[in-house]
């Protein structure tokens, strides 16, 4: 069996970009959906989510002494 990735991202713009690298690289076993993580239906399984959470930062804060943090 082959297998494809689901590449979920909740900004539109970020989709839409993500969707049109993928066409530039050629890639076929890629699907692009936009949808609120939290909100996909539960009959869809997956064998593995691979998550790019924001960052926070910490390790600029850290390595940098004149950052301030708020």
């Amino acid at each position: 069996m082959i297998g494809f990735v689901v590449a979920n991202e909740m900004d539109s713009m970020r989709a839409n970009m993500l969707a049109y690298q993928t066409l530039k690289l050629n890639v076929h076993n890629i699907v692009v959906i936009n949808n609120d993580g939290t909100k996909i239906p539960e009959k869809y399984s997956f064998d593995r989510v691979l998550c790019d959470v924001p960052c926070s930062g910490d390790g600029t804060i850290r390595k940098n002494d004149g950052i301030e943090f708020k």
